[in-house]
């Protein structure tokens, strides 16, 4: 019984630390051991203000997508929709319309440009990753031809002091309120409903998922079109925090999201992936561009860096599933040649 239970133990244990999750935790600790080496100033209080701050629009952002890429899809466009959607929150409020019907009509804009993508990629048959690379362009140009290089900063107070303000006596900025319950509703619809088991469902097998009634195209639209709002919220979101709703507004926001997404350990083949994972990629690429950013680090060699990242997120995964099916086929073999001795 002893020697069962500590076997029991010991398999929980190597299971614990084979986790995505583990990894990244481990990761963490290490970039945050990185932050605090290379510069003096990372556990100031000032600096875990304007970290935790600058982190909320690509937080936001990849939730969506990370349902998108477990269902087996792909949409690069976030980050020019959500350039678009603070150019049309720019434009309503430059032409006097009240803060709810600005924000309304950004969402709005959102929802339809994930509509757009949706339709295009299930009813036409085409890949989303060329798709979302059309619109990637579409929407950004959209954006210059609303705003052109005007940039619009005009916003009521009220607005500015939620985008901008923290939480009394925290470094937690306010709008961690609706990214915290972002995250929250994504995490049991992911883990606890019929819905999340069919966004898993079809990402590891869609033709198996429609044999078994699962609407697939209408779940993906539907992907689409919450991607689309959600990333046209974060745009009205950054473009208070900035104090300004620009064309250029979340520009290169792309590779810092697909990295969160990828690192966290959503397969890229669909199927697989946490949200606690997504929380985890996303303190890890927040805390590693704000550590090389005090350290000086060459912009364009922060973009290199995170570029490696996210090869290094899609190859290990992929990687270590070859290792697993080969270590599995040799076992096989072993125990067939064991049976044909015996």
């Amino acid at each position: 019984m002893y020697n069962r239970n500590k076997s029991s133990r010991g398999q929980r244990i190597r299971k614990l630390l084979a986790r995505r999750e583990t990894h990244l935790i481990v990761l963490f600790l290490l970039v945050l051991g990185y932050a605090g080496a290379t510069s003096p100033y990372f556990f100031t209080s000032t600096n875990i203000f304007n970290l935790s701050s600058g982190v909320v629009e690509s937080a936001m952002v990849a939730v969506p997508l990370a349902l998108i890429v477990m269902a087996g899809e792909i949409d690069i466009s976030v980050g020019p929709m959500l350039a678009l959607s603070g150019a049309v929150f720019g434009a309503l409020i430059v032409v006097g319309a009240p803060l709810l019907l600005a924000i309304g009509g950004a969402v709005a804009t959102g929802l339809l440009g994930g509509l757009i993508n949706g339709l295009v990629v299930i009813k036409l048959g085409l890949p989303s990753l060329v798709v979302t690379l059309g619109t990637y362009a579409l929407y950004g140009g959209l954006a210059y031809v609303i705003l052109g290089p005007v940039a619009v900063s005009s916003f009521p107070a009220s607005f500015i002091d939620f985008t901008q303000g923290y939480i009394p006596d925290t470094p937690i900025p306010l709008t961690y309120i609706p990214l915290a319950t972002l995250v929250l509703i994504a995490a049991f619809a992911l883990h606890f409903t019929r819905f999340g088991r069919w966004v898993y469902f079809v990402g590891r097998n869609a033709e198996a998922a429609r044999l078994a009634g699962v609407r697939v195209g209408r779940l993906k639209i539907w992907l689409f079109i919450i991607a689309g709002g959600v990333s046209a919220f974060a745009g009205v979101m950054l473009a208070g925090r900035l104090s300004s709703a620009r064309a250029d507004n979340g520009s290169g926001f792309v590779l810092d999201i697909l990295t969160i997404v990828l690192l966290g350990g959503i397969a890229i083949t669909g199927g697989e992936g946490t949200i606690l994972g997504l929380v985890l990629a996303t303190a890890i690429v927040a805390t590693l561009r704000n550590a090389m950013t005090l350290a000086n680090v060459d912009p364009n060699v922060q973009t290199t860096l995170i570029g490696l990242l996210l090869i290094l997120s899609v190859a290990a995964p992929y990687s270590q599933r070859l290792l697993r099916d080969r270590h599995q086929r040799q076992r096989a073999k072993m125990l067939a040649t064991a049976q044909e001795e015996s």
